[in-house]
């Protein structure tokens, strides 16, 4: 949107005397408003933040996490984070909220056409390249932490193998941020596997709730390798040694009667 994901804040401006011995969200709020001409947010897309979260060790900085909502619908990956001293002052906003999400916007941004059963249908069909009918997907009646639980109703194949959820889908209604709009959007995440495989990969999805179009896709599933320089023998085993002078195990004696080498 032309806009700053990062902003550092000049140091040293002291906070006004109205907000001494203030929280930390309404410090924050303060320093949102004082900066909000950064983001083009006008008074009314501010009204819509609130704080979600409060990051504070009892030391070092302090981070305060604002979310937007329209008509009780949050916004996803529009948050913004405003990093402080104990003091309060100042030191980096990061993200950034929509101007779009202002009070009564969803009267303009049309409704949830396509079924939260439909959502994750369309979601699968993006990971394995096959029709899934959203009557394959059934809602299991059972909500947790603001999220709606799927399951399936009847199999799913792709070619010969049967797909499984390893745990049910959730679900929930959101404003997915585009430039200038908000979309009326699904958040899913499923854990599909291959019903005997012993393993399964995790995605989260944010499904267009007009169309069913692919506006996110996200593999949760993370792996990581890496290449590690120890000392070792050369040849045979290749056994780690305990450095790089001396080899000191296992022990001589077997026993924790503090003998070292040499």
């Amino acid at each position: 949107r032309g806009t700053p994901t990062f902003f550092w804040a000049q140091r040293g401006v002291p906070l006004p005397a109205a907000l001494a011995g203030a929280s930390s969200e309404r410090i924050a709020t303060h320093h949102l408003q004082a900066h909000a001409s950064l983001w083009g947010l006008t008074p009314a897309a501010l009204k819509t933040a609130r704080p979600v979260l409060v990051h504070d060790t009892g030391r070092g900085g302090i981070i305060v996490v604002f979310r937007q909502k329209v008509g009780g619908v949050e916004l996803v990956h529009s948050d913004m984070k405003v990093l402080m001293l104990r003091t309060g002052e100042l030191v980096a906003i990061s993200g950034g909220l929509h101007p779009s999400a202002i009070a009564g916007a969803e009267k303009k941004l049309g409704g949830f056409g396509v079924s939260s059963a439909g959502a994750v249908a369309r979601s699968l069909e993006d990971v394995f390249g096959v029709s899934v009918a959203a009557n394959k997907i059934a809602d299991t009646k059972k909500s947790k932490a603001g999220y709606h639980l799927f399951g399936r109703k009847s199999p799913v194949k792709v070619g010969s193998d049967e797909i499984v959820l390893e745990r049910p889908a959730r679900i929930k209604k959101v404003y997915y941020p585009m430039p200038g709009t908000l979309v009326p959007a699904y958040y899913v995440e499923i854990q599909p596997g291959k019903a005997g495989a012993p393993d399964s990969d995790m995605f989260a999805y944010a499904i267009a709730a007009d169309d069913g179009r692919v506006l996110m896709r996200r593999d949760l599933t993370a792996a990581d390798s890496f290449q590690y320089r120890v000392w070792a023998s050369p040849a045979g085993d290749k056994m780690y040694a305990d450095g790089p002078l001396e080899d000191f195990n296992p022990h001589p004696t077997g026993t924790p009667d503090l003998t070292i080498s040499g």
